[in-house]
């Protein structure tokens, strides 16, 4: 019997080859070179190449110029039925201005994504927050851009109506939506995602509500509107009253039939005088989408499968009044951010464990809270509750301040079913309550109760690399299914207020921590092998975080330039093939900054010194002599 070529396979069995070749590769590389083997892999690739496409609207001619070479690209063999996700980012109002001037909204726009948010539960990467200026959440075009135009969509629309296996639609492109877009949408019947959501028509005088905008109304009520990142506050810069928050709980509670993953970011708006006032006064009830009518809004309980509450100030009537428009039982991630330590935090705990006792959350399996860094024993005891009434949970993602009875219980609870775990908390060592670090003992417990932790995020504190560290990196060898670590290394230094040289910090502690600072590729490649010494670590990320208290009258005083250094940013990957690279993170200005300031002498020689007494000194450009000590290789002996 022949053995089978590539030819020869059926189209099944290429469709299947192309699946893992993109699954493995995700910059996609792999697909590209197969598809050029032959004609029938270039066919089997389609499904493949095809299935993602983005469009950036800057201008209309630039649209235009995209639709036309995408038709010509996909017309053969009716290759539209490929695609599944279509993501259109940019500037909606492009079509308004000139070509100039959405080059200068282009320029603008770069960087605004929050490259921090983890990918932790189903909402498209698009709904992650945007990090964008005040100025652009104002509603503060030019009335002529408010108008959005049709027939500039049209092309758009046309082309998203010839993709009959659309699956998903990313808008990226502002809060308006054309509405023969909108239209296009409901006839393919695919799901949108809006990574900017707000109605304006909701954004009102106080004296004067009206009814919502019709266009902006068939959008909150789409049948096919799926994911939605809406950022409100109660008030814009004008004083006017923002009612977007309450429209959201409505298309929550059915008016959006089908919405299942919702994102509430509080956004405060510019400061004004007509803000203070505005702010100062009683804030009209919202009286629904249409107040000058007898309509009463439906109102039904929904199915989020996801919810983020990112307001900072959240009490506990905010999580019952959420539990009253969505079934809490139907959710699957939940995620809350405090910013500030207030009594709300405490009870909005209390309140969630009692809610997860009566079965609330029974469906729940992603959980991530952002807690204040002050230690409070009603917010730990509540955090404690909580952890013992859910059911175990697969995702679980701390930042904050935790305590050891709530990490055990943590991990005591759903550490036999957690796969990701990240902890990320302030050393804090200055306060009357520390919080617990992770001491080859934690990691240890650690190790024992979390069997099945693929991804791992935690915070080391760095101890010049000695056996009681490395420890730690050699204990996670004892997770059989772990591939992703990203390690916080971190220490603290504290020092006083300098104006002789007597005054300084004591030269072995500034010395110990430059030390600890001291963070270069061989340090991680040997963290990454410790950690790994079989083939299974696929990943390994090193950032450097530093609790630094010093005077901040001198640049020369303040070593925190120094730390930046030494403190760098790694990533470290094994690919397929079992080769492992180590590529820095840190952008490449930050070091050309720092080196003027080494150069012009804004370094106090007292830090010098000492620097050279780790390494020293070959050149007059001493900031370059410096390697990171190597890993204890003794064992630590745990009593």
């Amino acid at each position: 019997m022949s053995t089978p070529t590539l030819e020869t396979l059926p189209l099944i069995a290429l469709d299947r080859i192309c699946e893992c070749l993109v699954e493995s590769d995700p910059k996609r590389h792999s697909i590209h070179a197969f598809s050029l083997a032959s004609r029938r892999c270039c066919s089997a690739v389609s499904l493949q190449r095809f299935n993602k496409i983005h469009l950036a609207v800057w201008s209309r001619s630039r649209l235009q110029a995209d639709l036309c070479r995408w038709n010509e690209i996909l017309r053969p063999d009716n290759r539209f039925r490929y695609v599944r996700e279509l993501k259109v980012s940019g500037n909606a109002f492009a079509f308004e201005g000139d070509e100039e001037e959405a080059e200068n909204l282009r320029e603008r726009s770069v960087g605004y994504r929050d490259r921090e948010i983890q990918a932790m539960i189903d909402m498209h990467e698009c709904c992650s927050p945007p990090n964008i200026p005040k100025r652009y959440a104002e509603d503060t075009s030019p009335s002529s851009q408010h108008g959005v135009q049709l027939e500039a969509w049209g092309p758009l629309a046309h082309f998203i109506g010839q993709l009959s296996g659309l699956g998903d639609l990313l808008w990226c492109c502002g809060s308006k939506m054309p509405r023969n877009i909108l239209s296009a949408v409901h006839g393919v019947g695919c799901r949108l995602h809006m990574s900017f959501f707000r109605l304006h028509s909701l954004i009102q005088d106080r004296h004067y509500p009206r009814d919502v905008d019709p266009d902006e109304f068939a959008l909150a009520t789409s049948p096919s509107l799926y994911s939605i990142f809406v950022p409100f506050y109660d008030y814009d810069t004008y004083g006017r009253v923002d009612y977007n928050g309450e429209a959201a709980l409505r298309m929550v509670a059915g008016a959006a039939p089908n919405l299942a993953h919702v994102w509430m970011q509080l956004t405060p708006p510019g400061d004004s005088l007509d803000f203070r006032n505005a702010y100062g006064a009683p804030r009209p009830t919202w009286s629904g989408f249409f107040p000058k009518t007898t309509t009463t809004d439906q109102r039904n309980q929904g199915n989020l499968q996801s919810l983020v509450l990112s307001d900072g100030t959240i009490y506990p009537g905010h999580i019952e009044n959420w539990s009253r428009h969505t079934n809490f039982a139907k959710l699957r991630h939940l995620v809350i951010y405090w910013v500030y330590a207030t009594p709300g935090v405490a009870g909005s705990l209390h309140c969630l464990a009692e809610m997860a006792s009566h079965g609330h959350f029974e469906s729940l399996h992603t959980l991530k809270l952002q807690l204040p860094d002050e230690y409070c024993h009603r917010t730990q005891e509540g955090l404690t509750l909580f952890f013992e009434n859910l059911n175990p949970l697969e995702k679980l993602d701390l930042n904050g301040y935790i305590s050891n009875e709530a990490f055990k219980t943590a991990l005591g609870r759903h550490g036999s079913t957690l796969k990701r775990l990240s902890i990320l908390s302030g050393r804090r060592t200055r306060s009357e309550h520390p919080q617990f670090v992770f001491s080859h003992v934690e990691i240890q417990y650690l190790v024992g109760q979390c069997p099945n932790l693929e991804h791992l995020e935690f915070p080391v504190n760095r101890t010049q690399g000695d056996a009681d560290e490395t420890a730690i990196y050699r204990e996670l060898s004892n997770l059989p299914r772990l591939e992703y670590v990203s390690l916080r290394l971190q220490f603290s230094l504290a020092i006083e207020q300098l104006e002789e040289e007597k005054e300084m910090a004591h030269f072995a502690d500034l010395r110990r921590s430059f030390i600890n600072s001291a963070v270069d590729s061989s340090l991680v490649l040997s963290i990454f092998n410790t950690i790994s010494p079989s083939r299974k670590l696929r990943y390994l990320g090193v950032n450097n975080w530093v609790d630094l208290d010093t005077p901040t009258a001198s640049i020369a005083i303040d070593p925190s330039n120094i730390f930046s250094w030494l403190g760098r940013n790694w990533a470290c990957e094994r690919d397929d093939q079992g080769d492992i690279s180590v590529r820095g993170l840190d952008k490449e200005d930050k070091f050309t900054d720092l080196e003027y300031i080494f150069e012009d002498y804004y370094i106090h020689p007292y830090y010098v010194r000492v620097w050279n007494s780790i390494w020293p000194q070959k050149t007059s450009r001493w900031w370059e002599s410096w390697k990171s000590l190597p890993l204890s290789t003794q064992h630590s002996i745990v009593t």
